[in-house]
């Protein structure tokens, strides 16, 4: 007696179409009766069918791999309740045939003993692949011929309402958050920061992100514009909205130059900043107004350029470079750290990445059934859309919604999924670095001195009475500093390193004396 497993499977609201699990049990056990065919075990499954990501299909296959040679067939009713994606379904009918197991569709039954009878099995699983691909066609050509007539179908923007008009379709009206949009504008417009236009709508009542205020400012429908996106052969469009604007055109486009102006004035001068002889641009500040110290080079009478830091603001306080730049390595090579102390941290790494590997596995695996049930809700939403059972805005709504957390789904993946060996390749340059700093800084270039810098000392050097000082050291850098005994202690407290720091003003400031004047 031949041994069979049987699988039902439906979708969305396939129930109503005589797809129901029950009826597809009833079916296939009635089959198995008649042909005297052995039931071994069932599945029923409420998942679509554009992959094998189903976590019934995920069972069986376990299933089948554990009884290897105890099962002879996989039956279903139809070919459309196995898969609807071709060259998948091809992939796991070899897999289950090398497991000695044949898939067939009762209602569709194939002699798979005859190779011409695979083309027909190709048509069978070629057609509800095709049937999906029509229905994502449809609904975004029905999206775009939206679009094309003026009619925004998706989620209305602030300041904008979903509605219907007197054709009952669909259209964007302006609600009672409108009147902040036009203020956001106007204001922008008069050179109001976006940060301050932010504070100036919290106490009007509205709340606004900073990421919130960049989207908004940028969206042309506030000027009752639509953007049409380029799409097979279609070039992008700009076309005009049946919705009544917020504002001008001549009002968005003004905070447009704005906004872009400003862009290009915070670009930072990276040029100016890599200067090698003023590699503590950035990390130094005034002693006097704590504004940040810039540089610049200045030619003697003897046509010799010397290079100095210099606060622009107060304009009390000007360093020699060469002077300034002393003193911060003098600091540096204070810092040693015991070669016992390498070796420990290189077993915590082992360690930690050990005992990672099985959590990360976990999550990975707690990732993946997430994101098929999310690209299940996709499919579910496309049919119910399809079979007019929910409106275009209300499908845009919760398409958006499901669309940002399979997004959030998918960058979580692929950071976890990505090799732990970079992220060792950086710890090992980090302790590399860490071992010798004062070699490491001297060779860097100037972008890496000032990393070097910022991450040891999360706040800014000042020179007081020819002194350097800095308000705080990293806390770990200092702790691991005591573990390591890489700083010995005078019998009066001092450190004994060159850079002479003392635990006394070690919540105040490191302050090597210096042994050159500016």
């Amino acid at each position: 007696m031949k041994k069979a497993v049987i699988m039902c499977r439906v979708s969305s609201d396939e129930q109503a179409k005589g797809y129901s699990l029950d009826i597809q049990f009833e079916n296939l056990t009635k089959h198995c009766l008649r042909n005297e065919i052995e039931i071994v075990q069932h599945y029923r499954e409420d998942y679509s069918a554009k992959n094998f990501k189903r976590p019934e299909f995920k069972k069986f296959m376990a299933y089948a791999r554990a009884n290897r040679g105890k099962i002879d067939v996989l039956l279903i009713t139809t070919w459309d309740r196995f898969s609807r994606n071709l060259t998948d379904s091809l992939i796991i009918i070899r897999q289950l045939e090398n497991l000695g197991i044949v898939v067939n569709a009762i209602e569709q039954p194939i002699d798979m003993t005859i190779p011409e009878n695979k083309a027909m099995l190709a048509m069978h699983l070629a057609i509800p692949e095709i049937e999906n691909e029509r229905r994502s066609i449809k609904i975004t050509g029905g999206m775009r011929a939206a679009l094309k007539s003026g009619r925004l179908s998706r989620r209305a923007p602030m300041g904008y309402s979903n509605e219907r008009d007197e054709d009952d379709k669909p259209i964007i009206v302006p609600n009672d958050k409108a009147p902040f949009i036009q203020y956001a504008f106007q204001r922008i417009s008069e050179g109001i920061t976006m940060a301050d236009v932010i504070r100036e709508l919290k106490t009007m009542g509205y709340t606004i992100s900073d990421n919130g205020m960049s989207v908004m400012i940028r969206n042309m429908v506030y000027k009752g514009k639509l953007h049409i996106k380029a799409y097979k052969g279609e070039e992008e469009q700009i076309v005009h909205g049946i919705h009544e604007p917020l504002i001008s055109c001549t009002l968005f486009d003004k905070v447009q130059d704005i906004v872009d102006k400003r862009k290009s004035r915070t670009r930072r001068p990276t040029q100016m900043l890599a200067d090698p002889n003023l590699p503590l641009r950035g990390v130094l500040e005034c002693s006097q107004c704590k504004a940040k110290l810039t540089g610049s080079g200045s030619r003697s009478g003897t046509n010799r350029r010397y290079y100095y830091y210099h606060c622009n603001e107060c304009r009390k306080e000007r360093y020699r470079a060469d002077w300034a730049n002393s003193e911060v390595e003098s600091i540096l090579e204070g810092f040693q750290f015991s070669s016992p102390f390498n070796k420990l941290f290189n077993e915590i790494e082992k360690d930690v990445f050990g005992t990672s590997s099985k959590t990360k596995a976990k999550k990975i695996k707690e990732l993946e059934k997430k994101l098929d049930t999310v690209n299940t809700r996709i499919e579910k939403l496309q049919d119910l859309l399809l079979d007019s059972k929910i409106e275009m805005v209300e499908f845009e709504k919760m398409n958006q919604r499901n669309g940002l957390q399979k997004d959030e789904i998918i960058s979580e993946l692929g950071k976890l999924k990505s090799s732990n060996s970079e992220i060792k390749s950086k710890i090992n340059q980090g302790i590399k670095i860490q071992s010798k700093i004062a070699e490491s800084y001297a060779i860097a270039t100037t972008v890496e001195k000032n990393l070097i810098l910022s991450s040891i000392f999360p706040e800014k050097f000042s020179f007081a009475n020819k002194k350097c000082r800095t308000i705080r050291m990293n806390e770990s850098i200092l702790k691991t500093l005591s573990v390591s005994k890489g700083l010995k202690r005078s019998k009066k407290g001092i450190f004994t390193s060159k850079s002479q720091i003392s635990l006394r003003v070690e919540m105040q400031g490191i302050e090597p004396w210096s042994k050159r004047g500016s």
